[in-house]
């Protein structure tokens, strides 16, 4: 079997994990705050399904929030963002079996410019900002067949600084809320 061949059966395995987890996020969403009862493991679990999806928003920043109060800020933000980043694997994975309905969308051009351009920064950026584009950074950068490492570092990078924005945000809120607590 070709490596083409192989990574063809990767993508198409993925696309179809990724469609089945996001069948299950959506169906699931109003039951996700349940998760919160398990602190940092309930973060992670919720920000994996959450960051896994594709297309439909799932709320794992909010669970983590609300968690925030809880447990260490620190060890929050390094699972939260950990979860997250292991999530937006799938998209990349996605990525790898070359071209995907995505590059009909209007913004995946754009996206896919900068990934050749800027790579890493790229990635880091769209981690870091909450923004629906993300997706279509990961899926481009497994059809740019950059080393799936390089794209996790960049990718948890990104998530670590969005996830401490979530972490402290959320902390702060709940404690300045009072029928929030």
């Amino acid at each position: 079997m070709s490596k083409e061949t192989r990574l063809r059966i990767v993508s198409i395995i993925a696309v179809l994990f990724i469609i089945g987890l996001t069948i299950y996020a959506y169906i699931m969403r109003d039951r996700f705050r349940e998760f919160a009862q398990y602190g940092l493991l309930g973060s992670f679990i919720v920000e994996f399904i959450a960051n896994a999806s594709i297309a439909l928003p799932i709320p794992g920043s909010l669970i983590t929030a609300a968690i925030s109060p809880f447990v260490s800020p620190v060890f929050l933000i390094v699972v939260a963002s950990l979860g997250a980043a292991l999530g937006e694997l799938s998209g990349y994975l996605a990525g790898l079996g070359g071209k995907t309905i995505v590059e009909k969308s209007k913004w995946f051009p754009v996206v896919e410019r900068y990934m050749q351009k800027y790579g890493g920064v790229t990635i880091f950026v769209l981690a870091a900002v909450p923004n629906p584009l993300f997706d279509m950074a990961g899926l481009s950068a497994g059809m740019l067949r950059m080393h799936p490492l390089k794209f996790f570092l960049w990718c948890w990078a990104g998530k670590i600084v969005n996830r401490t924005v979530v972490v402290l945000g959320g902390a702060h809120l709940i404690r300045m809320v009072p029928w929030l607590d």
